[in-house]
C-alpha cells in the first residue's frame, strides 16, 4: 500500500479540533496527512504532537508560506521565519516542509532576481541539512516555477550544486497548467520530486485561485475525482512509483471533504500501487500516445 495522505488543508472551512481531523482521515482511508500551517497555528503544536501520536496517523510535511523572493529592504525576517517553521517540523517530527517560491512570478523575474533567489537557497539548504529535514518548493502558477521552463532552471542549479535536501513539491495539476504533458516534465524532473500533490479538474479554472480557496463562498464545480478530470493522475503515479518515488501521495481536495468521496480517492490510488495495475497503466498510455 502506498503512502497517501490528505492535506489538512481540505478541513479548513470547518471548526474540527485536530483529533476530529485525524479520525475522519483514518476513516477515509488515508495513512498520513499533510499539516496545513493555520492548523498548527491555531492549535498548537503540543496538540497535534499528542493527537497524531493516539491517532497512529503520520505527518508527512508541513504546507507553508514563506516570500523567498521579496527583496525588499526589511526582508531579513525570512530567516527567522523558516527558523521557526523547522522548529514545527523538528517538534512534530515532521520530514519535509512544503514552501512556495513566493509572490514573484517567473515570468516577471529577471537574472538578478533568480541570482538573489538562488543566494538565499545555499543558506536553506545549510539549515536544513543541519536539521535533516528536506525542504520543498511547489509547482505553481505565479511563483518561480511557475513553467517548465522555470522549473528546468530551479531543478538544473539544485543538481549543479548538490542540494541535497531541496527539491520539488511536484503539483500534478499545476504542471498540467502549464501547458506541459506532467509525465515528460517528471522524465527529467523525478529525481528532484520529494513530495507530490494530486487533484484534478474538468479543465483550466479559477477554483484553485486563492481568492476562490480561500472564500466561505468559494465555487468548486470545476474539481472532479482524481481518475475524472483532464489530468492523467494514474499515468503520472504509475510513473513516480515506477522511477523509485518512495514519498507521500498527498490529495489535495478542496471541495467538501466527504467521506464516501475521499474512500474512493484512497481506493483508486491503492488500486494503481499493486504491480500488475502499473503495467496495466504503462501498456494503456503506450496505446493512448499510438492512436493519437
Amino acid at each position: 500500500m502506498m503512502d497517501c495522505s490528505i492535506s489538512t488543508i481540505s478541513f479548513r472551512m470547518y471548526l474540527y479540533s485536530p483529533a476530529e481531523i485525524i479520525a475522519y482521515a483514518k476513516e477515509c482511508g488515508f495513512n498520513g496527512m499533510e499539516l496545513w500551517e493555520p492548523h498548527w497555528h491555531n492549535s498548537g503544536a503540543d496538540i497535534w504532537r499528542r493527537k497524531e501520536s493516539e491517532g497512529q496517523m503520520k505527518l508527512v510535511a508541513l504546507s507553508a508560506y514563506l516570500d523567498l523572493t521579496d527583496f525588499s529592504s526589511r526582508s531579513d525576517c525570512w530567516r527567522s521565519e523558516l527558523a521557526k517553521k523547522m522548529a514545527a517540523c523538528e517538534g512534530l517530527d515532521i520530514p519535509i516542509l512544503r514552501l512556495f517560491t513566493g509572490r514573484l512570478s517567473g515570468y516577471d523575474a529577471t537574472d538578478s532576481d533568480w541570482a538573489r533567489f538562488f543566494a538565499r537557497l545555499h543558506e536553506v539548504q545549510a539549515f536544513a541539512e543541519k536539521k535533516e529535514k528536506d525542504i520543498v518548493f511547489e509547482t505553481h502558477p505565479g511563483t518561480l516555477l511557475d513553467s517548465k521552463e522555470n522549473v528546468d532552471r530551479f531543478v538544473e542549479e539544485v543538481d549543479r550544486n548538490k542540494w541535497s535536501r531541496i527539491g520539488l513539491n511536484f503539483d500534478a495539476f499545476h504542471v498540467w497548467e502549464f501547458g506541459t504533458d506532467p509525465v515528460d516534465c517528471l522524465e527529467q524532473w523525478n529525481p528532484f520530486v520529494k513530495h507530490v500533490h494530486l487533484k484534478n479538474a474538468s479543465g483550466r479554472t479559477r477554483a484553485f485561485d486563492p481568492a476562490n480557496v480561500f472564500s466561505p463562498s468559494g465555487i468548486f464545480d470545476d474539481l472532479t475525482p482524481l481518475p475524472a478530470g483532464a489530468v492523467r493522475i494514474a499515468e503520472i503515479v504509475a510513473f513516480l512509483m515506477n522511477h523509485g518515488y518512495s514519498g507521500a501521495f498527498t490529495v489535495e481536495w478542496l471541495g467538501r471533504p466527504e467521506i464516501e468521496f475521499l474512500r474512493d480517492e484512497v481506493d483508486f490510488l491503492n488500486s494503481i500501487s499493486d504491480r500488475k495495475s502499473l503495467a496495466v497503466v504503462r501498456n494503456n498510455s503506450i496505446a493512448e500516445l499510438m492512436s493519437r
